[in-house]
């Protein structure tokens, strides 16, 4: 009996029959019906997993429909439908043409042929409408991709709260080494901020913060009200943080241990960090880094020391002399507002001016130097070698 009615569920999904799935529902009077004892799916799982958006619309509307069963792979119902929606823009069996698209496009080439004057039987060349084929299959892919994140938005909306921090690095990861995975990952965050919960942005974030070009993602997570400070536990690389990431974590709080892990993490291959093409972005962050009243560490010192003296001579020119007051003010203005100086600046924008608001977020127009540069090189040692 559980076997026959299983089926009969699994084929109402699949058949997108609601009516049909409403009374099966009221047979089972369990709305976490489990449909499969190998995987652990639930209804809900299911629907999910098969693209079912009206299903699963009517099923989060239940009062004792559960958004957070874990299967037996330990993925939660949202790690399913992130899954789901990723996979059909990257993955090579999503470009494959299903059933339903074999049968438009060979109606359609078969309406084709005859609207052009060509009978249906006629012999026709190889690839006759390579085109139009083409066109067909990736329409039918986005109108698909479109429905998955209906879903995962629906889910969202429903208060979904529990993602896997291990499967969405790994979605992350297959994501970022896309063209197009910016734009991708730039969208899961614009809905996991719009819809989500706040553990859930948390979650989303601290992963993100391993990648480059990750800005606006990051951004638009920092603005729903994420704390870094908060995501500073949470975060699960290994080895290096990317600097312009650095740069947005460090714009966007002046918590202490925040400001030591940057430290930290942009300093772990020193060689690497300053290189041609890191230098410009290295040396913007040791800049904004004193600026927030930050020690920079001794072993950081002596490599500038030996490697970039002007880089040297500004760090300790800045922290043997009195510091502006304008410094001074900004760093208890930007303390005051944690933990979240983006969002702070932004509550206040109808009272600060914009000029103020520029320079508390370290804007690039008040970013000048902090020290003069020596006439010549031999000069600019000397004194290097003094205030050491």
């Amino acid at each position: 009996m559980d076997r026959h009615l299983r089926r009969r569920i699994r084929t109402a999904v699949h058949d997108k029959n609601i009516a049909k799935l409403k009374a099966l529902i009221r047979e089972t009077k369990d709305t976490n019906y489990i449909l499969s004892e190998r995987q652990h799916d639930t209804i809900l799982s299911y629907c999910v997993r098969h693209g079912n958006l009206e299903c699963v619309e009517y099923l989060v509307s239940q009062m004792d429909c559960s958004l957070d069963t874990l299967d037996r792979n330990h993925r939660s119902t949202l790690d399913t439908a992130v899954h789901e929606w990723l996979k059909l823009a990257f993955c090579k069996a999503a470009q494959q043409k299903s059933t339903f698209a074999r049968r438009y496009i060979s109606h359609s080439a078969a309406s084709a042929c005859l609207n052009s004057g060509h009978s249906g039987t006629a012999k026709k060349k190889p690839n006759a409408f390579p085109q139009f084929e083409q066109t067909s299959r990736t329409v039918f892919r986005y109108q698909v991709s479109f429905f998955r994140y209906r879903i995962l938005k629906c889910l969202l909306k429903a208060g979904a709260r529990r993602i896997s921090p291990v499967h969405i690095d790994l979605l992350l990861f297959s994501t970022m080494t896309c063209q197009t995975g910016s734009e991708v990952v730039f969208k899961l965050a614009r809905a996991a901020s719009n819809y989500g919960v706040m553990p859930l942005k948390h979650d989303i974030f601290s992963n993100l913060c391993s990648y480059s070009a990750v800005h606006s993602s990051l951004t638009v997570l920092l603005y729903a009200g994420v704390n870094p400070a908060v995501c500073l536990q949470l975060i699960t690389y290994k080895h290096q943080m990317a600097l312009d990431t650095a740069l947005l974590l460090l714009v966007s709080s002046n918590d202490s241990d925040l400001l030591t892990k940057i430290e930290c993490d942009t300093s772990y291959n020193m060689k690497e960090v300053t290189s041609t093409q890191n230098w410009t972005l290295y040396r913007s962050l040791l800049f904004l880094l004193t600026v927030t009243g930050h020690k920079i560490r001794l072993h950081i010192l002596d490599f500038l020391y030996c490697n970039h003296a002007q880089m040297y001579l500004s760090v300790n020119h800045y922290n043997t002399n009195p510091r502006p007051l304008k410094h001074l003010c900004r760093q208890l203005i930007r303390t005051k507002l944690l933990p979240n100086t983006l969002l702070g600046v932004k509550a206040l924008k109808q009272v600060l001016p914009d000029q103020m608001q520029k320079y508390l977020l370290f804007d690039s127009n008040f970013a000048k130097p902090f020290y003069t540069r020596p006439h010549n090189r031999y000069h600019s040692l000397h004194t290097a070698t003094t205030l050491r």
